[in-house]
C-alpha cells in the first residue's frame, strides 16, 4: 500500500512539473494535474495541502541546489587571478552549473519564469543578489583600489543580473541537453562578464 501511495505521489509531482512548466504557477490547473495523474482533484489534497505546497515540492530542491552552488564559491587567490587559476575556477563552475541544468532544467525554468504568486517569485533577483555578493567580496574592492570606475555597485548589479538572465536564456533554449554545447556557452557567458574584469578598467 505504501508503495502505491509513493507511486501516486510521484505521478502527481511529475504531472505538476509539466503543468507548471507549461503555464506557470498562477495559470496552472489542478484539474489538469489530476487528470494527468489519473486521480481526482480531491485526491491530490490527500498528498499536498495546497497548490502552493505542491509547487514547493516541485521546485524547492532545485532552489536549494542553486543557492548552495553560489554559497560555495570561495576564491583563495588574490585578485586579479592568474590565467591558470581563472581557468580552473571557471571550469569548475561551468561543470557544476551544467550538471544542475542537465538534471533540473524544467525546475530552473519554472523558478525563473513561472513562479509569480509564490514564495519563489523573486528567484532571479535572489540569485543575482548572491552573485553580487560574490563580486563585492572578491572583485569590486580590487577594482575600487584602481580608482577607474565611479559607480562600482551599479557595475556589480549590471554584471550579476546579466549573468542570471544569460543563463535563463541558455536554459530556455536547451530543449535537448548536449553537454559540450551547454558548457561552451557557459564558458562564453562567464568569460564575457569575468575574464580580465579587474584589469579591463585600468
Amino acid at each position: 500500500m505504501q508503495v502505491l501511495k509513493e507511486q501516486v505521489r510521484s505521478r502527481i509531482v511529475s504531472s505538476a512539473r509539466s503543468e507548471f512548466l507549461k503555464r506557470g504557477y498562477a495559470q496552472a490547473s489542478m484539474r489538469i494535474v489530476a487528470e494527468s495523474s489519473e486521480i481526482t482533484v480531491g485526491n491530490i489534497y490527500r498528498y499536498f495541502s495546497s497548490k502552493q505546497s505542491l509547487f514547493e515540492e516541485v521546485v524547492s530542491p532545485t532552489y536549494v541546489v542553486l543557492k548552495s552552488l553560489l554559497d560555495s564559491v570561495q576564491i583563495q587567490e588574490a585578485m586579479p587571478l592568474p590565467p591558470e587559476d581563472y581557468t580552473r575556477f571557471r571550469e569548475q563552475f561551468v561543470h557544476e552549473i551544467a550538471n544542475v541544468i542537465e538534471v533540473n532544467r524544467d525546475e530552473i525554468l519554472i523558478l525563473f519564469n513561472g513562479s509569480e504568486g509564490t514564495v519563489f517569485s523573486d528567484t532571479l533577483n535572489d540569485l543575482s543578489g548572491m552573485i553580487f555578493s560574490v563580486l563585492e567580496k572578491y572583485v569590486l574592492e580590487t577594482i575600487a583600489s584602481r580608482k577607474s570606475v565611479q559607480n562600482l555597485r551599479a557595475l556589480g548589479r549590471l554584471i550579476s543580473k546579466g549573468i542570471v538572465e544569460a543563463i535563463n536564456d541558455l536554459v530556455s533554449r536547451t530543449v535537448t541537453f548536449e553537454r559540450d554545447a551547454v558548457e561552451n556557452e557557459l564558458r562564453m557567458i562567464i568569460d564575457f562578464y569575468f575574464r580580465d574584469l579587474v584589469t579591463r578598467f585600468d
